[in-house]
């Protein structure tokens, strides 16, 4: 027998109702129905059916002092469902949770949060709080347009830019990016950043995503100038990024004049990335119009890492499948 208590209402005893602790996961079990959810212990419990509610809870208002906890916190954080997802776009500092999995196909060119225009004269903000998964999916992520440009750059993903401590976690993303043409007039060293989670994270920590999917940028024959980083997790790391426990099954073909393409990440800039307990199995393929290690205009593919700029970074405990799916004309590895 389990006590389960609704903060509410009152408090109840189920029988043959068990709970099975594993690491920071509480799994729970009610005849055929299974949920997760992670260290929620104010689950509510639907008395006339049995069933437990497919949402989580709000955290308590007040902490241990009596003190209220402002809705944003991390120890409150939004609830975010389908129909006000985007307002994560309206605070970049808030902590967010998913209640149930989220359908971006309304969507045909998604703009990252963080991005406030999909067109000139956008502007690119980092978002430095955190979006807990719960667990649940996102599902129709497409873009079929280049991102705008700010600055010579720009920024393509679920989100644009991670930093100053930044958390993702336990989140499945499935994506559709597809286009031709990426700014053809871009200086060479101009950065095009791709990855389904972000596209750059400076100062963050990603931990257990998985990434489903096609990035197919230029498969038609057009022209991307500049320097592209694409992966299936972040397009360019710089200093202390964490990713760990994620994996990627993202089919990811770029074409341009520099081109870097990894598993995991395109490009890490700056020392301090570690990347740990990750697995990818995609198909990578970068074509470019010249080729070679050390040329200036360049395509490599790495199975976790795409390339490094003369900096230090580690992989630990990492695996690939089927590295002979790696295609650069260039190197690869």
């Amino acid at each position: 027998t389990v006590v389960i208590i609704d903060p509410a209402t009152n408090e109840y005893e189920i029988e043959n109702f068990s709970i099975v602790a594993n690491q920071s996961t509480w799994f729970f079990y009610l005849g055929e129905n299974v949920n997760e959810y992670n260290n929620t212990p104010e689950t509510i419990l639907d008395i006339n059916h049995f069933n437990i509610v497919d949402i989580i809870k709000q955290k308590p208002k007040n902490d241990t002092n009596g003190n209220e906890i402002p809705l944003g916190n991390i120890l409150n954080p939004i609830e975010l469902n389908n129909s006000n997802f985007e307002t994560i776009k309206n605070d970049l500092s808030m902590h967010y949770v998913l209640t149930e999995d989220i359908d971006l196909s309304k969507y045909n060119n998604w703009v990252p949060i963080g991005c406030n225009s999909p067109g000139e004269g956008a502007v690119y903000q980092s978002f430095t709080g955190s979006l807990k998964g719960n667990y649940h999916k996102i599902i129709g992520l497409k873009a079929n347009v280049p991102a705008p440009i700010q600055s010579g750059n720009s920024w393509k993903g679920l989100f644009a830019k991670l930093d100053s401590g930044a958390l993702i976690e336990n989140l499945s993303i499935d994506c559709n990016f597809e286009y031709d043409h990426v700014h053809e007039e871009s200086n060479d060293d101009w950065d095009h950043m791709v990855g389904v989670v972000a596209g750059e994270a400076i100062n963050a920590t990603i931990k257990n995503v998985q990434t489903s999917g096609s990035i197919k940028i230029g498969s038609n024959g057009g022209h991307t100038g500049g320097e592209h980083f694409t992966a299936g997790i972040v397009g360019k790391t710089n200093g202390p990024a964490l990713i760990t426990h994620c994996s990627n099954s993202v089919q990811i073909y770029t074409r341009g004049n520099s081109v870097a393409i990894g598993g995991i990440v395109g490009r890490v800039n700056t020392d301090g990335l570690t990347i740990s307990h990750c697995y990818s199995s995609s198909y990578l393929e970068a074509s470019g119009l010249d080729a070679g290690l050390f040329a200036n205009y360049a395509t490599r593919t790495g199975g976790i890492v795409g390339t490094g700029k003369k900096c230090v970074f580690t992989i630990t405990d990492c695996m690939v499948y089927s590295p002979e799916a790696l295609n650069a004309h260039g190197a690869d590895g």
